[in-house]
C-alpha cells in the first residue's frame, strides 16, 4: 500500500493542523484508492442471446402441443426440445410467452364481447324509444280521428234535426 500526505490548503505541515482541528488538514491517503475512485470504467455489458428464429414445423408442432397441454412437465419439455432440436429453455420461453398470449387475447375477446353487449342493449333501447314514439302518434292520430268522427256524427245529427 502507498501512502501519501497531502498537504493542506493553507499550506501548513501536519503537525500544526492536526493540533489545531484545521478543516484543511492534510490527509494520508493510499495512493492506490485514489486512483480506482477516478479511474473507474464502466463495466461492459453482457451480450444478449439473439433472438431464436423458429422454423415453420417447429411452431407447428409447438402449437399442436399447446392446443391440448398449456403447461408441460419436464419429462414433455424435454421430449419436445429433443424432437424439434431446441434447449429446455427455449421451449420453456416459447410457452411461456404463448400462454401470455393467450391471456392478452382472452382479454381482448372480451372486452369485444362487453362491447357488443352494450351496443346491442343501446340498439334494443333506441329502438324501443322509436317504438314508443311510433305509438305515441298512433295514440294521437287515433285520438284525432275519433274526434273528428264524433264532430262528424254530431254536425250530421244536428242537420238532421234542422230538417
Amino acid at each position: 500500500m502507498n501512502l501519501e500526505i497531502i498537504p493542506s490548503e493553507s499550506g501548513s505541515d501536519r503537525s500544526s493542523s492536526v493540533a489545531s482541528g484545521d478543516c484543511c488538514s492534510p490527509d494520508i491517503v493510499d495512493t492506490e484508492e485514489r486512483v480506482n475512485l477516478f479511474a473507474t470504467t464502466p463495466q461492459p455489458k453482457k451480450k444478449r442471446k439473439s433472438r431464436t428464429a423458429f422454423t415453420n414445423h417447429q411452431i407447428f408442432e409447438l402449437e399442436k402441443r399447446f392446443l391440448y397441454q398449456k403447461y408441460l412437465s419436464p419429462a414433455d419439455r424435454d421430449e419436445i426440445a429433443a424432437a424439434l432440436g431446441l434447449s429446455n429453455a427455449q421451449v420453456i420461453t416459447w410457452f411461456q410467452n404463448r400462454r401470455a398470449k393467450l391471456k392478452r387475447d382472452m382479454e381482448e375477446l372480451k372486452k369485444d364481447v362487453e362491447s357488443v353487449k352494450l351496443m346491442t342493449a343501446q340498439k334494443s333501447f333506441l329502438e324501443n324509444v322509436n317504438d314508443m314514439n311510433l305509438l305515441k302518434s298512433k295514440v294521437t292520430h287515433s285520438h284525432v280521428d275519433r274526434d273528428d268522427h264524433l264532430s262528424s256524427d254530431k254536425f250530421r245529427s244536428l242537420s238532421e234535426t234542422d230538417q
